[in-house]
């Protein structure tokens, strides 16, 4: 047996196991590590400028320009989901965007501002409810919503707990957006 250990086969053997040792704790490692530590980016984005009046208002000359400058941002190019209010001016700030990446836009109709018949506790809860079921369902993606002033002041104010100083965050500009990250149960702003 001594005689065995001492040869060239012998080593070469040895160094084919710890290979494969090595190998084998290596990819369950990693495929916990992965699945235990989950990444998702969110960017919320403000519709662009809208024309004059109330209801399902469509964006501006400046406000498609504003689309069209959008799709160029850095932050979208890696973006895997794109979600918008039903409302029109919403879908158009991202479709230059969907048509770029090559993505379907999917319509979320809870990422519409407040109705009227909606009580200001009903509308919190209800960004609050979608921010959680972004949270559980788009693990390890990409996403971009398109929403209203409103309802992105609501969602960014309802992080408090996990964004210091929420509320310098939480108005947002036409076409301008803020970008998220939830990892480990928590939310942070990049």
């Amino acid at each position: 047996m001594d005689k065995l250990k001492q040869t060239p086969e012998y080593d070469h053997y040895l160094i084919g196991i710890y290979k494969f040792v090595a190998c084998s704790l290596l990819h369950c490692f990693t495929s916990n590590f992965r699945g235990s530590i989950e990444l998702m980016k969110l960017i919320l984005l403000r519709h662009g400028l809208r024309e004059p009046g109330f209801g399902d208002i469509s964006l501006s000359l400046q406000g498609f320009a504003h689309a069209e400058q959008l799709k160029e941002a850095g932050a979208f190019q890696d973006i895997q989901v794109i979600l918008a209010s039903p409302k029109k001016r919403a879908q158009q700030t991202v479709a230059p965007a969907a048509d770029k990446l090559g993505l379907t836009m999917k319509i979320e109709i809870d990422l519409d501002q407040r109705k009227s018949v909606e009580s200001q506790q009903e509308f919190e809860h209800r960004a609050q409810s979608l921010m959680s079921h972004f949270a559980e369902t788009y693990k390890d993606q990409n996403v971009l919503a398109c929403s209203h002033s409103d309802w992105l002041q609501v969602a960014i104010l309802g992080l408090e707990a996990h964004i210091n100083d929420a509320a310098t965050h939480c108005l947002l500009s036409c076409a301008e957006y803020k970008v998220l990250q939830y990892k480990q149960e928590r939310w942070s702003l990049l």
